[in-house]
């Protein structure tokens, strides 16, 4: 949607605002105004879906950075150690932004439920990570180079995981027959 400026307090808005109530608009639009804008021109669902990358990424240099910080340690303790870093950090992140509407429509507020998600959150990463590495394996197997088929099980990975976390760990909550979902992808 495209609000013009109005001469009116009330009505300052100088370009694309959000859209009300979409995925991340609310959430991303802190990160500036050329955030709120690029976002005002998605759909809920490419909302999520930018939110997940974005989420994603940052769970990347979260890990690298939990990694660095135990690198005294040995070399299999500070990979595990970031990588847990960036598994917490994108479940809360996913928590906060990017499946944020789905837990308020469940009221999914409460430790144990919290803790809940949190433990099939870990299981659907698991199962990225798996399908990760086999991809990766299989590419190299048919002579694809190593960066490209890590890049190549990285974009297999990544898609299994946001499927799990759509449609399993931050399912959209039962519908109403009579009221439209707009939250689904």
């Amino acid at each position: 949607r495209i609000r013009h400026a109005g001469r009116d307090n009330a009505n300052r808005v100088t370009a694309l605002q959000p859209r009300p109530g979409t995925t991340a608009a609310a959430a991303m639009g802190a990160l500036g105004p050329p955030t709120s804008r690029l976002i005002a021109l998605l759909t809920p669902g490419q909302q999520r879906v930018a939110t997940f990358l974005l989420v994603g990424g940052i769970g990347i240099g979260t890990n690298l950075a939990g990694m660095l910080l135990l690198s005294g340690l040995s070399d299999g303790v500070a990979s595990v150690g970031g990588a847990c870093a960036g598994v917490l950090s994108n479940f809360v992140l996913h928590c906060r932004l990017t499946f944020r509407d789905r837990l308020a429509d469940r009221g999914a507020g409460g430790l144990a439920t919290q803790l809940r998600l949190f433990v099939e959150f870990c299981a659907s990463s698991a199962v990225a990570v798996a399908a990760q590495l086999m991809a990766a394996q299989g590419l190299r197997a048919a002579g694809v180079p190593a960066a490209l088929a890590q890049f190549g099980g990285i974009l297999c990975g990544t898609l299994i995981n946001f499927v799990f976390q759509n449609y399993c760990v931050f399912r959209a909550p039962p519908r109403d027959k009579t009221a439209t979902d707009v939250h689904t992808v």
